[in-house]
C-alpha cells in the first residue's frame, strides 16, 4: 500500500507537469496604442482597405485551455482595434457561423465597408456576442470577394478562426480572389486553438495571398506583440527627407577694395579710390576733344582731377593714356592726332606732380571707335582719351 501511494503521487505530479507544459499561454489583454507614432509622422498607412473575417461558429465555443476560443478571437479584434492609429482607410468586419440570436444568415457584415473609425468597429464587434451554427467559411470568403473585389488600392484580409470542421475549399476561393485582385490583396490568418488540420488550412489560406503570413492568437498575445502585428500588416515607416543643411554663408573677398567681390570682379586690382561699375572696372567720364583738336578743355578738369586723386592715392599705379579719333581725315593724320591727345593728358598729370615714369601715352588713331562715325554724336564720342591701368 505504501508503494501504491508513492506511485499515485508520482503520476499526479507528472500529469500536472504535462498539463502546465501543454496549456496555452495566458492571454495578455494589454495594448499599445500606435496613434502617437502615427500622428508624429513616424509611420503611415501602407494599405487603403482592410476586412476582418471572424469565425463565430459553434466550434469556437470550445475551450482552448482555460479560455473560450470565441472570446480569444473577439479579444484579438478588440486589441487590434485599440492598437490601430486613426488611419484614413476603409474597414470592415465580416463574421460566419452565428447563433440565431446574432444572425440567421451563414455570414454577415456587421461593419463596413466604410471609413474606418475605432468606435464603430468596437460597436459592431460587441453585436457579435455569442457563437453558434456550423462553419461556412467558404460562404464568408465568397461574400468578402464582393465586399473588397471592386475596391481600389491595397487591401488587407485578416481571417480569424480555429479552422475546425472546414474543408480546403476556402484556399481555392482565396486563390481565385488573388488572381482577380493581384498585388492589391494580401491575406493574413490568425489561428485560435491548436487543431492540426485547422492550422494547415490557415497556413494554406495565408499562402494563397502570397504577400501575407499566418500567425496564432498565442503569438500576438501581449501589447508589443500586437503592436508588431499591426505595424507589419497596416503600417510602413514614414521616410522623412531631412532638410538640406543650411547653405554656408558666402564670404565675399574684395581684394582690391572697390566694393565688388572678387567672384564678380572682372577688373581685379582696381586702384584704391577709383569709381567702378558693377563689374568692378574703373569708370571715368570720357575725355572728349573737339574736331581736329588736342587741347585740354575746361569740362575735362573734373575727370582729370579725379584721375589725379586716384594716382596720388596709389603711388605704385601706372597708367596708359590712350588717344583716339573719329574717321574724318586721313588715317595717318588721325594716328598723329590721337598721339597728341594722349600726350596732352599725360603732360597734365606730369605738370600736377605725377612722375612721368608712371605714365605712358599711346595713340590708336581711328582704329577703335566706340560709336557710329557716320553721325555727329558718334564722331564726338570717338574723339576721346581713355585711361587704362597697367597691371
Amino acid at each position: 500500500m505504501r508503494f501504491k501511494a508513492v506511485l499515485s503521487i508520482s503520476v499526479v505530479t507528472l500529469l500536472a507537469v504535462f498539463a502546465c507544459a501543454t496549456a496555452p499561454m495566458m492571454p495578455d489583454m494589454t495594448v499599445r496604442d500606435l496613434t502617437p507614432e502615427y500622428q508624429a509622422g513616424k509611420t503611415k498607412s501602407k494599405i487603403d482597405n482592410f476586412l476582418v473575417i471572424m469565425d463565430a461558429s459553434l466550434s469556437m465555443e470550445d475551450r482552448y485551455g482555460e479560455y473560450v476560443k470565441f472570446d480569444l478571437a473577439r479579444s484579438f479584434v478588440q486589441r487590434m482595434n485599440q492598437t490601430l492609429p486613426p488611419l484614413s482607410v476603409n474597414g470592415g468586419l465580416r463574421t460566419f457561423g452565428h447563433d440565431p440570436a446574432v444572425a440567421r444568415t451563414f455570414t454577415a457584415l456587421p461593419y463596413g465597408m466604410t471609413a474606418y473609425r475605432r468606435a464603430d468597429l468596437a460597436k459592431a464587434l460587441d453585436s457579435v456576442s455569442v457563437p453558434g451554427g456550423n462553419s461556412p467559411m467558404l460562404d464568408a470568403i465568397n461574400a468578402a470577394s464582393a465586399d473588397i473585389g471592386a475596391l481600389t488600392g491595397k487591401t488587407t484580409l485578416i481571417i480569424i478562426s480555429d479552422g475546425k470542421d472546414i474543408d480546403n475549399r476556402p484556399v481555392g476561393a482565396l486563390e481565385d480572389l488573388k488572381k482577380k485582385m493581384g498585388d492589391r490583396l494580401c491575406v493574413y490568418t490568425v489561428l485560435v486553438g491548436n487543431d492540426a488540420r485547422g492550422a494547415a488550412l490557415m497556413q494554406g489560406m495565408a499562402g494563397a495571398g502570397a504577400c501575407g503570413f499566418a500567425t496564432t492568437a498565442r503569438e500576438v498575445a501581449g501589447a508589443d506583440q500586437m503592436a508588431d502585428f499591426v505595424s507589419k500588416v497596416f503600417l510602413a515607416e514614414q521616410v522623412v527627407t531631412p532638410p538640406p543643411p543650411p547653405a554656408k554663408p558666402v564670404v565675399d573677398v574684395d581684394s582690391d577694395g572697390d566694393g565688388v567681390p572678387d567672384r564678380l570682379d572682372k577688373c581685379p586690382g582696381t586702384p584704391r579710390g577709383a569709381r567702378v561699375d558693377a563689374d568692378g572696372c574703373w569708370v571715368l567720364a570720357d575725355l572728349n576733344f573737339d574736331t581736329n583738336k588736342a587741347d585740354i578743355k575746361p569740362d575735362m578738369m573734373p575727370t582729370l582731377n579725379e584721375a589725379l586723386t586716384v594716382l596720388r592715392q596709389n603711388p605704385s599705379l601706372r597708367i596708359e593714356v590712350q588717344g583716339h579719333t573719329d574717321s574724318d581725315g586721313a588715317a595717318a593724320y588721325n594716328q598723329k592726332l590721337s598721339e597728341r591727345r594722349a600726350q596732352a593728358v599725360m603732360n597734365y598729370f606730369v605738370q600736377n606732380g605725377i612722375a612721368a615714369s608712371r605714365i605712358s601715352a599711346k595713340g590708336y588713331g581711328e582704329s577703335s571707335p566706340i560709336a557710329d562715325n557716320n553721325t555727329p554724336s558718334g564722331k564726338a564720342q570717338n574723339r576721346r582719351v581713355v585711361l587704362s591701368p597697367i597691371q
